[in-house]
């Protein structure tokens, strides 16, 4: 049995935090469907709020940091389109983060409820 240490780390690393080795075209694929359907969602808001969150989604750089724009996403659609709609949204977007993400931060998400 060949042991590298390198790719044992590896593997434990991506064990601890649920990232798989996945392609990056995959992962460039799905960043840009969650972000698709955050855009979407917001539809054509016009208030500074909403222009501020469009903003922050075109340019985040990664899963986690859309992960965490959920909530000012949230505030922008409940300001616009009421609460119980701008959950429904984030209902439906927040499964779109599935295999970006480590288990950890979506395991038990109950956001939004």
């Amino acid at each position: 049995m060949n042991w590298n240490p390198s790719q044992a780390l590896h593997r434990l690393g991506t064990w601890l935090t649920g990232r798989s080795d996945r392609p990056k075209r995959w992962r460039d694929s799905r960043l840009e469907s969650v972000r698709e359907a955050m855009l979407v969602s917001l539809g054509t808001a016009d208030h500074e709020n909403a222009k501020a969150v469009v903003q922050r989604i075109r340019y985040a750089a990664d899963p986690d940091s859309l992960w965490y724009l959920r909530g000012d996403l949230l505030a922008a659609l409940a300001s616009t389109q009421g609460e119980q709609a701008a959950r429904l949204h984030l209902r439906n977007i927040t499964p779109l983060f599935e295999g970006l993400l480590p288990r950890s931060l979506t395991r038990d998400s109950r956001f939004p409820r």
